[in-house]
């Protein structure tokens, strides 16, 4: 999941970029041949390139972000394949912005402030989750050991482990 994170979500984006480059090629050069007198607007839309979607790479990022804090304790391969795709999604990005993408439209900061403020409860679902992970084999195996246990004599039976 984490490896496929680093590439998939720039794949369409790159597949788009070429596609539209190819097309435009095309179309220039039947352009010299055959001029068959199209308006100023249909030429723009034939090489205008996609707009950069910083809500929808946000998002990703906001995905990657949480999915780590998660599972790293239970899977801790993920911190070096998060650190790699959010290197790779910088690069990308970066050079995509620079290239391929047309102008993106104005953003004021209050995206980034509204995704901030999900961080919080990010890390405290997580360090919740971390906390869980570690106890819950512990409970499983004081409930083996005495199925009509309940939870406070689970803990009992630990003591005694």
């Amino acid at each position: 999941m984490m490896i496929l994170d680093c590439f998939v979500p720039h794949f369409v984006p790159m597949l788009t970029a070429a596609l539209k480059t190819v097309e435009g090629n095309l179309q220039r050069s039947s352009r010299s041949q055959n001029w068959k007198g199209h308006i100023q607007r249909d030429l723009n839309m034939s090489l205008e390139y996609p707009t950069f979607e910083i809500e929808i790479r946000l998002a990703y990022i906001m995905n990657t972000f949480a999915f780590t804090c998660l599972y790293f304790s239970t899977l801790p391969l993920l911190l070096p394949l998060a650190v790699l795709s959010f290197t790779v999604s910088m690069w990308v990005d970066r050079i995509m912005i620079l290239r391929v993408y047309s102008k993106p439209p104005v953003y004021d900061s209050e995206i980034i402030f509204v995704a901030l403020q999900q961080f919080p409860y990010i890390i405290l679902l997580s360090v919740g989750w971390n906390l869980f992970m570690p106890l819950r084999d512990f409970f499983v195996l004081a409930l083996e050991l005495d199925p009509a246990a309940t939870p406070t004599s689970a803990i009992s039976q630990l003591a005694l482990l």
